[in-house]
This record gives C-alpha cells, sequence and structure tokens, in this order.
C-alpha cells in the first residue's frame, strides 16, 4: 500500500506547510496515480476513526440508550467516508470558478496526507479519555483546541496547496467544517441519537 518512506515525506511535508514553507509541496506525489493514491490514507487512518468514535459512544454513554456500539460504528464510519469524498468532489465543481484548476489535484493530495497529522492529537485525546486519564469535560476542551488545530491545519493546507486568496482559503475550510458537521449530524439521526 504506502511505504514508510512516503508516510514520513507525507509527514514532513505537513510540517512544512504548517510552518507556511510552501516547499513542503515537494514532499507530496501531486501526479495522477498519487491522486488517487492519497484517497488511501483513509485506510491508514481507521485505527484512529475508530478509536475516536470508542470514545464519542462512551462519553456519550449510548450503551445506556440502548444503541448498538456495532451499528454506531458501522454508520459513523460510513459517515466519515462520505465526507472523505464528498468534499473534494464539490470542490471539483468549484475549482474552476475558485480559479484552482491547476492546483486541485495538489490540494486534495495534501489535504488527505495532512489528515495524518490531525489525527495525532485527537487520538492521544481520545487515549487519554478511554484509559480514564481525563475526564469527559477535560476531553472535551481538549477536543476544541484539537478543533482549533485541525482549522489552523486547514488554512494553512489550502492557502499553500490551492494557492487561493485568504477569503477563498477561509471559505473552503468553513465549507468543509460545515459538511463534515452536516454529514455527522445526518448519520445522528440515523442513529437515532
Amino acid at each position: 500500500m504506502f511505504t514508510p518512506d512516503e508516510i514520513r515525506h507525507a509527514v514532513i511535508g505537513t510540517l512544512a506547510l504548517l510552518r507556511g514553507d510552501p516547499e513542503g509541496m515537494r514532499h507530496f506525489d501531486c501526479s495522477v496515480e498519487g491522486f488517487f493514491r492519497s484517497f488511501g490514507v483513509f485506510l491508514l487512518l481507521l485505527a484512529p476513526f475508530v478509536l475516536g468514535l470508542w470514545a464519542q459512544f462512551a462519553m456519550m454513554e449510548l450503551r445506556a440508550d440502548g444503541v448498538d456500539v456495532g451499528w454506531f460504528l458501522a454508520i459513523k464510519l460510513g459517515a466519515l467516508a462520505c465526507a472523505w469524498l464528498a468534499y473534494p468532489l464539490i470542490v471539483a465543481g468549484l475549482a474552476p470558478t475558485l480559479g484552482m484548476s491547476a492546483t486541485y489535484g495538489g490540494f486534495v493530495v495534501t489535504r488527505n496526507w495532512a489528515s495524518l497529522v490531525v489525527a495525532v492529537p485527537l487520538s492521544l485525546i481520545d487515549v487519554a479519555y478511554l484509559l480514564g486519564l481525563v475526564e469527559r469535560g477535560t476531553a472535551g476542551g481538549l477536543g476544541l483546541f484539537a478543533f482549533g488545530f485541525n482549522i489552523y491545519i486547514g488554512i494553512q493546507i489550502t492557502r499553500l496547496a490551492a494557492r487561493t486568496p485568504m477569503g477563498t482559503t477561509i471559505g473552503l475550510v468553513i465549507l468543509e467544517t460545515a459538511l463534515n458537521l452536516l454529514i455527522s449530524l445526518l448519520s445522528d439521526k440515523l442513529l437515532g441519537i
């Protein structure tokens, strides 16, 4: 699937972009093949996704409400997969209007790979909560910090990889955040929570 060297380069490139260094882009394979391969990063994120969903299930005390953990995980993983694919498809339709046709592929590659870095603080919070090292309220507060970090990464990746003006950059990050929230809320509705 992915080589350790490919993963290392993606992390190095993401960290460079976070520092505002556009040279970080050279660490990503932005070819057509690299574009499609980058969607496979979702598979690398399955463990952090399941960990996060398990923590969410525990925090919401859904078992007491009669929600089956298997059903919860299946619906929520399906929602994550939908969000993973929906945003790039929507941006593909907007790319010509936003003047990012030439940078779209690299933007998506970078966004997909940057998800590995985004997953780190979220996973640490989830592990700390599940091990009883932090209370629910503390985990929620730390989750807000992680959300802010995610927004920052989104802005940096969009600004440097898509080379969009700041207004467009912020609009795209808001679009992704709103889309993720909408899909999550729809999955909650499906679960009856």
